[in-house]
């Protein structure tokens, strides 16, 4: 590894900082952008959603809530993880929210515009009116299960796996240190 250690020449920077790079954004097609209404709670029932003021917005094309949304999506959105096998997941992930909110967040509707901008100004004049539940906020409460996430799973604990490389148990015991850490 002749880079360990050593400084390493960034080719690139000047580009960067120029402005002579182009980017994503700045490719010119004609497009819709879409941003998300998202909840402000850990844990809600979603009683209404307004989307008249958003609508009125110029450039705003279409409010869709979650009931729109998944009856198109039947198959669900399976997110993108190297580390976890979703086939051994209890639940399946869920697209855009209808009901009951489960974490802050949670998608409530997306507003889909001409401008990303305008997309994000109309979202925010979305009225999601909300019925506070009780939250889980912490790993540890929500292992202890009071509050369940997926509640016909009757548990919080989604997957569990152990990944282990070499023998840590040897590894501990030969370190100067050990310093046990909780998040």
């Amino acid at each position: 590894m002749s880079y360990v250690g050593k400084p390493v020449r960034r080719i690139i920077d000047d580009r960067l900082v120029s402005g002579k790079q182009n980017y994503v954004d700045d490719i010119n097609i004609s497009s819709l952008h879409a941003a998300f209404v998202r909840s402000p709670y850990a844990h809600a029932l979603v009683k209404s959603i307004d989307a008249t003021d958003a609508l009125k917005v110029p450039g705003v094309v279409a409010v869709f809530t979650g009931a729109q949304v998944n009856s198109e999506l039947k198959d669900g959105i399976i997110p993108w993880v190297t580390y976890v096998d979703l086939r051994e997941m209890k639940f399946k992930p869920r697209k855009v929210t209808e009901g009951e909110v489960k974490y802050v967040g949670d998608p409530i509707a997306v507003v889909v515009a001409k401008d990303s901008y305008v997309a994000r100004d109309a979202a925010d004049l979305v009225r999601v009116d909300y019925e506070p539940l009780p939250a889980a906020v912490t790993l540890e409460e929500a292992l202890k299960g009071g509050v369940l996430v997926h509640e016909d799973l009757g548990t919080n604990l989604a997957y569990s796996k152990e990944f282990k490389g070499g023998n840590p148990e040897e590894a501990f015991k030969q370190a100067e240190k050990v310093i046990s850490v909780s998040v």
